[in-house]
This record gives structure tokens, C-alpha cells and sequence, in this order.
């Protein structure tokens, strides 16, 4: 399951931290997915090839979270809230991280204590 999965409970509380606290949960956000594309480094066994592609799609996953940090700073997001979501996924998904992102979207949940423990 990822942000993205329509009505469910998890998109839910992510909308929810979003409306509440974006600043907060987008921080978070940033900071574990840059945590996870460590975990795409060589130096973590990745093979080179591969360790490059999932950088490559972190970042760009990355870059839309700053984006949208970036937009709220001066006042108005780049993206609506449920777009957001469908972004990251998509993103995500293009790349084959969806599963870094539904971890990095689970630690910036607890970060603003919204969630509880990790699921599986």
C-alpha cells in the first residue's frame, strides 16, 4: 500500500498531517527518504547499476517533497494535498521505490507522532 491507495485508512492520516502540520511532516519526509537512498548506496552492497537507478529515483521523489516545502515557505503549495500524494507515488512506482516510500512516509508519521509503530 502506498499513499496514493484511494480511501484508505493510511492516505487518510497522511492527508491529515498534511492539513495539520506540512511544514513538520514534509521535513520528516525529506529527511527519511534521503535516509533510504543511503540505503541504495554501493557501499551499502547495491550493485552500481542498480545503486544508481535507486538514487536516481529517490531523488526525484525527493525533489517533489522540497518542491512542495520550497512553495509552502512563500505561501501557496505547488501542489494541492491529494495530488501530492499521487505524485510521490508515482514517482515512486516509476522508479521501483514505493516500498522506501511507504517507509519514509511511516517514520515522518511517527516523527509527528501521528502513526505508532512500523508496519511489517
Amino acid at each position: 500500500m502506498t499513499p496514493s491507495d484511494e480511501a484508505s485508512p493510511f492516505r487518510q492520516v497522511v492527508l491529515g498531517c498534511l492539513e495539520r502540520m506540512p511544514v513538520a511532516f514534509l521535513s520528516a519526509l525529506g529527511w527519511h527518504l534521503g535516509v533510504s537512498a543511503r540505503a541504495s548506496y554501493v557501499e551499502a552492497g547495491v550493485p552500481p547499476g542498480d545503486a544508481i537507478e535507486r538514487v536516481e529515483s529517490l531523488n526525484e521523489v525527493l525533489v517533489v517533497v522540497l518542491e512542495q516545502l520550497r512553495s509552502l515557505s512563500r505561501g501557496e503549495p505547488a501542489y494541492p494535498d491529494e495530488v501530492l500524494l499521487d505524485v510521490l507515488s508515482e514517482k515512486a512506482k516509476v522508479g521501483g521505490r514505493s516500498g522506501d516510500l511507504r517507509w519514509a512516509v511511516e517514520r515522518a508519521l511517527q516523527d509527528v507522532d501521528l502513526w505508532g509503530p512500523p508496519i511489517g
